[in-house]
Order: C-alpha cells, then structure tokens, then sequence
C-alpha cells in the first residue's frame, strides 16, 4: 500500500526513487527524500518506505506502465487511501523510465550476470523404490553468480545432472570455450 499524497509530490517521490535506482544517483538517500520532498512532516519515512516498495517491486516484476496503473487502481478500490490523480502521476513517472526498467529486469536476471564459483560432488542413490534408480551415480552441481554491479549479491543455482546431462553440459562448455579461445580471450 503506498500513502496518498498531493499529485506533484508522488511524481516527484516516485521520479527521486526510480532515478536511484536505476541510474545510481547519489543524493536521494531516504532521509533526504523525508526532508527534501515531505519537509520532514509526521510519517515521511513511512510515506519513503511505501514508495520505496512500490517502486523496487514494480522494477524487480518488470510492470509496464499499464500493469502499475492497474495495480495501483485496485489498491484504491480495496480503500487504500489512493486517488486518481496520484494514480495518474506516478504512471507518468512510470512511463518516462520503462525502457530502462526493462534493461534492469534483464540485467538482474541473466545479463550481467557473472559465475563466481562452482561447486560439484557425485551422489549415489542407495535406497529407492524403484530398483533400476539404485546405485546409479548423479553430478549435484551448485554455481555460484554474481550480478556485474554489485559482486556482494551472490544467486546460487543448484542442479542435478546424470551421466547423459553432463556429457551434454561438457560438449556445450568445450564449445563455448572453443569459441571464446578462437575469437583470442584470455584463461
């Protein structure tokens, strides 16, 4: 639920918070958004946090303008405290910036996107129901990815692959590797 607020202040919230984060701008810490935009009045980190969630969710899902504004009208007719005009500003906002929350939904999810670590061990099924499942062998492959920007936020995949997936996986990783070398990259 995002608080109501006068039309040109949600704009501006919502421009402040969707230049942060997608551009990285300096400046537009919470607190300065509290003093700078709401003048510090009773409830403005509450307002920020709402806003703030607002706009990281709606990144983070990829909505198009029309989805948010779709949302953000539901929430109105739950008796959220929202109004059409509000409405109307931040899908303005929202619009001016969606090309660019498209790139960040694809740069957070694949590119970017760089492999830190990889782990494996075999594993033996001993007990199964299924007799012909006994005592056949498995790769458990854990990799560890790192997003480009920021190398602290590690995503780990983990996966389970037979004797057939990993010939496939090592014909796969030679070709990449054989075409990164002929192309001249570096080990």
């Amino acid at each position: 639920m995002i608080p109501s607020l006068p039309q040109r202040q949600a704009a501006t919230l919502a421009d402040a918070l969707l230049r942060r984060i997608l551009n990285k701008e300096q400046g537009l810490e919470d607190d300065v958004l509290e003093e700078s935009l709401l003048g510090g009045q009773d409830g403005a980190a509450d307002i920020v946090e709402g806003y703030k969630a607002m706009v990281v969710d709606g990144v983070r899902a990829g909505l198009t303008a029309a989805k948010l504004e779709r949302a953000l009208k539901k929430q109105g007719e739950n008796g959220d405290d929202t109004n059409d005009a509000m409405v109307d500003s931040i899908v303005q906002v929202w619009r001016k910036y969606e090309g660019k929350i498209a790139e960040k939904v694809i740069e957070e999810s694949v590119l970017g996107t760089l492999l830190k670590d990889v782990r494996w061990r075999t594993d033996v099924t001993v007990k199964t129901k299924a007799i012909d499942d006994a005592n056949v062998p498995s790769g458990l492959i854990q990799a560890t990815l790192v997003n480009g920007e920021d190398l602290e936020k590690e995503r780990v995949l983990q996966f389970r692959v037979d004797a057939h997936g990993l010939t496939k996986l090592a014909e796969q990783v030679d070709a990449v590797d054989a075409v990164i070398n002929s192309k001249g990259g570096a080990r």
